[in-house]
């Protein structure tokens, strides 16, 4: 990069002292053929005019050797322009460069994930030298989707061309899911380290042997699968023994995301589940997010984690926590995506360990009632030195401003030393909204 930046400025000055060379001449020049401007020296000229005349002559004196060289310095300008240029055509890339861009530029990697593979397949077919390149650069073709007979094809693809890299696979079982054994995809599932099932039916049929179809595959790749996604938005897909038969089998889970997903059958289902520790001993992270309270729970009873880091809740749930935060007091990243009930709120000061705590989600707007976490947290929760709002509207400053500064006189506890908030409006913001803003830019910076 310095050396870039050197080239760039020897350049600039280049420029300048040709076009500084150029334009001396010219002027000259105009001094010899314009009307009524004499350079020949007056009879008697004054002190000022003698020296202006010798300086004159001394810059023709010095043309003459200027000149010349100014014929070599544009030959060094054309050399520095086609060889050391800051962007270089794209056919002048070297691969590896041609190969980092391509990932680069690859969209976004959502959930959904339908767009990777086919991007990748347009890159490898712009030329011969870009297929050469695209299908050569395993990071391009680790994530897949299979659903019906064209999908195992890409996903065959992927495998062959991924390089042996941990692949992303997410399984789309819905009404036209076709399972087709393709022998090329199930002899890479030792390297399927991030599973999503995703069990949507937007025709609200019964998806026959679904989960024939989830446990042959749990079954297959449950060495190796580290991060297991489900989601199932119809009841009469996913019941509660089903769900705990498929999460059983995993056992080097390190995240885990149940997203809108709501479960069916008997409520004698639940019973025959409860009580018994679903023990995930590697699990980090666990995202819950417009999931059923039968959901919440079974993992809230069952679930035993003692490596958890990161626990994000998007359900309304006004069932006991205290159970759930006092055996799981590892949390250090407790992310409320949804307004919460009174027992959550009351279990907070179980979580010893907690540093950051985040109000909202980007993804999904909403509002909280800060002053109940106020209350709480003023005492509790020592290591809390974080708080981030995702909110519809801006929480009351003044009353976070209190909170900060109740905290920072109690003894025993961390203050609050980052505050971050990233609020939107639904409507035109009000004069008091306006004001809000404007407080929480004097307080806390913009």
């Amino acid at each position: 990069m310095f050396r870039a930046e050197t080239v760039m400025e020897l350049k600039n000055q280049l420029d300048a002292l040709l076009a500084a060379a150029k334009g001396m001449s010219a002027a000259l020049d105009d001094l010899h053929t314009a009307p009524g401007k004499p350079i020949s020296p007056p009879i008697h000229p004054l002190p000022q005019e003698a020296r202006l005349i010798n300086a004159i002559a001394r810059l023709n004196h010095m043309r003459a050797a200027i000149l010349p060289d100014s014929d070599v310095l544009t030959t060094l300008l054309k050399d520095i322009n086609e060889g050391c240029n800051v962007i270089a055509p794209m056919n002048r890339l070297p691969n590896e460069i041609l190969s980092c861009i391509f990932v680069l530029t690859q969209e976004p990697r959502g959930r959904w994930g339908s767009a990777c593979a086919p991007q990748a397949i347009i890159l490898s077919s712009i030329c011969r030298r870009w297929r050469e390149i695209a299908t050569c650069t395993g990071a391009l073709w680790d994530m897949f989707v299979l659903r019906n007979l064209s999908s195992y094809r890409i996903g065959e693809l992927c495998t062959a061309r991924s390089g042996g890299r941990d692949l992303k696979v997410i399984v789309k079982i819905g009404w036209d899911y076709i399972h087709s054994g393709s022998k090329e995809v199930e002899s890479a599932s030792h390297r399927w380290r991030d599973l999503t099932f995703d069990c949507l039916t937007p025709f609200m049929e019964i998806i026959p042997n679904m989960d024939v179809y989830m446990h042959e595959i749990m079954h297959r790749v449950q060495p190796s699968v580290t991060r297991l996604s489900l989601e199932c938005g119809d009841r009469r897909n996913m019941d509660m023994v089903r769900l705990d038969s498929v999460l059983r089998i995993t056992s080097q889970l390190r995240a885990l995301q149940l997203h809108s997903l709501w479960l069916g059958g008997h409520p004698a289902h639940l019973e025959m589940t409860m009580g018994i520790p679903l023990v995930l001993k590697h699990l980090e992270e666990l995202s819950m997010v417009d999931c059923c309270g039968t959901l919440c729970s079974y993992i809230f009873a069952n679930l035993v984690a003692p490596q958890l880091r990161s626990f994000e809740i998007g359900c309304s749930y006004d069932g006991p926590m205290g159970p759930f935060f006092s055996r799981t007091t590892s949390i250090s990243r407790l992310q409320l995506s949804y307004r919460q009930e009174l027992p959550l709120i009351k279990a907070l000061p179980l979580l010893i360990n907690l540093e950051t705590l985040v109000l909202g989600a980007a993804s999904r707007r909403s509002n909280f009632a800060c002053n109940p976490l106020y209350d709480i947290l003023k005492r509790a929760c020592p290591n809390l030195s974080e708080l981030y709002f995702q909110l519809t509207y801006l929480p009351e400053p003044q009353n976070l401003k209190d909170f900060i500064d109740m905290r920072a006189l109690m003894p025993g506890v961390l203050p609050i030393r980052t505050v971050s908030y990233n609020c939107l409006h639904n409507r035109g913001p009000t004069p008091e909204e306006i004001r809000d803003d404007i407080a929480y830019a004097k307080l806390y910076g913009s």
